[in-house]
């Protein structure tokens, strides 16, 4: 289980496309989808700013203010049920190696490696659980299994709970943000090691993949505000009016955001879970503000030594070869983990 539903038990009837739900420190925004003819299609989304200081890297300060724009974005749009992104700095993230019979307990095998992995008691903390490979890694090797762990504390989700029910939502599942990115950006048939380097205005978090699930995840205080400088008129104006000039790269930030990729490279590599195998990072998948900017993106494929590419965020919903969501590029790139919270379960030919 990745999306933490032992603390919130989803009902059969709403297993079916639902809200996904977004708190930044900037914005509430939600995206829902549609089935169509069997096909996915946007059917809605929406957002409202929070004021400053709201939600403060991932932390919520100001529940009154949070209640009051869920409030507001609920009676819009007549929004219910939820599923909702949880941030990234309060995560722990661990893998387990356990030995494998069919009588094996899941959740009893991860809950007695909480304490070695997690700075709090067992009943402190919800936690949800995946099988690393699925059932493919099973057939090969039955006798031992691979999970990969998210873990909050359990003091946060009461928060976030109580929040949304005040403002009339009712959660259905939490999930890590980092995961609702990935599952957004990753294509369903790509199991390979990735690194996406998710670039947001004061910050840049990186996040190791891994058959699809995060397996580490790190930041650092670069983000677009410190990494691009600023665009004169002049330059606009010698660039001839057209399209809006990408801005130049602050040298020094830039170095060092290329430096903490290169440690999760060799970390990565060097790194051995319980079936003793490694594996290198293959290619690296640019989100957030920063993969609107091509040098930006070809830089850091250029100096990783992998094919970097900007996040598609409808990777797993559609092609817009077919498909034209009512959405623009740069939109779209804000409702990234929204995107992936809402995507449907089930066998849908995404298209």
């Amino acid at each position: 289980m990745s999306r933490f539903t032992d603390a919130f038990p989803v009902p059969r009837f709403l297993a079916m496309p639902a809200v996904g739900l977004s708190l930044t420190d900037e914005a509430v925004r939600f995206v829902q989808f549609d089935i169509y003819r069997n096909k996915v299609r946007l059917a809605r989304f929406g957002t409202k700013p929070l004021p400053p200081g709201t939600i403060r890297f991932g932390e919520i300060k100001d529940a009154p203010a949070l209640i009051t724009v869920l409030k507001e974005l609920q009676k819009e749009y007549g929004l219910s049920f939820v599923r909702t992104a949880l941030p990234e700095e309060k995560a722990y993230l661990f893998d387990v190696t356990t030995p494998y019979t069919p009588e094996t307990n899941i959740q009893d095998a991860v809950a007695f490696k909480l304490e070695e992995n997690v700075p709090l008691s067992p009943d402190q903390v919800v936690f949800g659980s995946h099988i690393i490979g699925g059932d493919e890694v099973l057939k090969k090797n039955p006798n031992t299994l691979d999970i990969a762990v998210s873990v909050y504390p359990a003091d946060m989700i009461s928060m976030y709970t109580e929040v949304l029910q005040t403002a009339g939502l009712q959660p259905i599942s939490f999930e890590i943000e980092s995961q609702a990115i990935a599952r957004a950006v990753v294509e369903k048939s790509n199991f390979q090691d990735l690194l996406i380097i998710n670039i947001r205005p004061e910050k840049t978090e990186f996040y190791i993949v891994s058959s699809k699930l995060v397996r580490f995840s790190s930041n650092v205080t670069i983000g677009t505000m410190s990494l691009f400088e600023s665009v004169s008129g002049e330059q606009q104006k010698r660039a001839g009016g057209q399209k809006q000039i990408e801005p130049p790269l602050q040298r020094q930030n830039l170095t060092a955001l290329i430096h903490e990729a290169q440690k999760l490279f060799s970390y990565w590599q060097t790194y051995k879970h319980g079936s003793q195998q490694t594996s290198s990072i293959q290619s690296v998948v640019v989100c957030g503000l920063g993969s609107t900017h091509e040098r930006l993106v070809r830089m850091l494929g250029e100096n990783l030594g992998v094919p970097a590419t900007a996040g598609n965020v409808w990777a797993n919903a559609f092609s817009l070869d077919e498909y034209i969501p009512p959405i623009t590029f740069e939109e779209s790139i804000n409702y990234t983990s929204a995107i992936g919270l809402a995507l449907p379960e089930g066998d849908y030919r995404y298209a």
